[in-house]
């Protein structure tokens, strides 16, 4: 028979372990989620209710569902003359009949009419895990005048350019389109007008489908014939109404190869330096960057930092520069040794010039699951003990040193979880999916024939706000935003 000491012992670590439960979720509270059986609500709103054509537009979504990163809505087909400038979402309390509310999730397609008259946009498809409505089309109309053209700036630029050309040596440049009509689509081959230098050839082709996605409209492949200035005037384009010029190109043309040098001088087709060349960039690869503070990494996670370095510099090499950030950001990210791989990806986001970025957080996923088993297996062990003793069975033949030590292992296991909850400073949940681009255009619509938004240089870090079949919606740190095709992307 137990003494009185003893269950009543048992009886406090039990009330302790309650305790300390209780105060695990109250600190990290478990969001409720609508269950499956409950019907999805949506409410759709116009802001402002009475839209200008030439003024921004908000159609907004307000979904019966707490988490934001769990609502998909797919996007239709924009109507004529609309842009899409930006999607956010956001979760929102709406008030009810509860003094605290209930939590939806709010998702505003932000757009601009560039037309008067009415339109009609939809169905929309709201999507959540198990769970699936279709909207009516939302339908407004546009006060104002037709768009008179003020509301879009399209200019022709340029891609990068060499300083230095050799005579004789066949060069190809990209002339790219941005700020264009997307009411007004372009049917290729564009009618521009290329005047003829008298110390080069020209030739004018039709940009390859990448390239186009990319906003380049045409391609123009000059060979110099001799040394000196070459100066390629201006090119027009007159179409749809719009007059417009590219400028002028000056090169300083040098000598020509020797016999027999140009072939092994010249890339493979087909490498990943070769794109780069065709559209004339004349760039030396750059080799793989040097971590200044490589001697002084811990030794316990040397090993672990020279495998993931490895295999960063195996993509480098290859030209994957953009795949290679990939592998070091996700290293950042989820390893124990992130802070050493910051290093060095930073130094390779300095070679390619990158602008404004953000360091990774730390997300010790492994350690907080390991940390949540064990709680969870001597949580269990130890009401199982309780209760085999509260129903008069043999007693344990353990001494209570042991009960209380599994209950401090237990308490260790529920301050770890919450310090790597609390280092890590972000909810899996919460954030966009991350992700770096290979060099793009990015659109303000999901279509190669919408206005440009912003140029993004290979290894850009940004998030992916949304998708719409293979087009998604991305955001730079720095707030540049807009469309591209998913296979610009690579999640991480």
């Amino acid at each position: 028979m137990e003494e009185p000491g003893m269950v009543g012992g048992y009886l406090r670590l039990q009330s302790g372990l309650l305790t300390l439960l209780l105060l695990f979720f109250c600190i990290f509270p478990v969001q409720a989620v609508s269950g499956p059986d409950e019907p999805l609500q949506v409410i759709v709103q116009i802001s402002p209710e009475a839209p200008k054509a030439g003024e921004s537009l908000a159609v907004i979504f307000l979904v019966s569902h707490p988490v934001p990163s769990e609502v998909e809505i797919p996007l239709p087909a924009l109507p004529a003359g609309v842009t899409l400038d930006r999607i956010r979402s956001e979760s929102r309390i709406i008030p009810d009949r509860s003094s605290r509310g209930e939590r939806w999730t709010v998702v505003e397609f932000i757009c601009t009419p560039g037309i008067a008259g009415r339109i009609s946009w939809g169905p929309f498809t709201v999507r959540v895990p198990g769970r699936e409505t279709v909207t009516a089309p939302v339908e407004l109309y546009v006060t104002g005048q037709e768009n008179n053209g003020q509301r879009y700036s399209p200019r022709l630029y340029w891609g990068e350019l060499p300083r230095q050309i050799r005579a004789g040596e066949r060069r190809e440049f990209l002339l790219f389109l941005s700020g264009w009509d997307p009411s007004k689509p372009l049917s290729f081959p564009l009618p521009f007008r290329v005047t003829l230098p008298e110390t080069a050839l020209l030739e004018q082709l039709l940009p390859a489908v990448p390239d186009r996605n990319r906003g380049a409209v045409l391609r123009l492949a000059v060979i110099p014939l001799e040394e000196g200035e070459l100066t390629i005037p201006p090119v027009y384009l007159d179409y749809s109404g719009t007059h417009l010029s590219a400028p002028p190109l000056v090169f300083q043309v040098i000598a020509a190869r020797q016999s027999g040098s140009s072939a092994s001088a010249s890339p493979a087709a087909g490498s990943p330096r070769s794109a780069d060349t065709s559209s004339g960039t004349a760039a030396e690869p750059r080799s793989f960057p040097v971590n200044p503070r490589e001697d002084g990494i811990f030794f316990l996670f040397r090993s672990q930092y020279e495998r993931i370095k490895r295999e960063a510099e195996t993509h480098w090499d290859a030209g994957f520069r953009a795949q290679s950030l990939a592998v070091l950001r996700r290293a950042e990210r989820d390893l124990i040794s992130g802070g050493a791989v910051a290093d060095l990806r930073r130094e390779a986001e300095a070679q390619l010039s990158l602008g404004y970025t953000e360091d990774e957080r730390w997300v010790p996923r492994v350690p907080l699951t390991a940390a949540a088993a064990g709680f969870l297996f001597v949580f269990l062990v130890l009401g199982l003990t309780a209760l085999s003793r509260r129903r008069g069975k043999k007693p344990d033949p353990r001494p209570p040193g042991f009960m209380y030590g599994m209950a401090l292992l237990g308490t260790a296991l529920i301050g770890f979880s919450a310090l790597m909850w609390l280092l890590s400073g972000v909810h899996p949940g919460s954030k966009h999916k991350p992700a770096v681009v290979s060099a793009c255009t990015v659109y303000r619509v999901p279509s190669p024939d919408g206005a440009a938004a912003a140029e993004f240089p290979e290894g850009q870090p940004v998030e992916i706000i949304t998708a719409a079949e293979d087009w998604v919606y991305i955001e730079s740190f720095d707030g540049r935003s807009g469309w591209t095709e998913r296979k610009f992307t690579i999640p991480y």
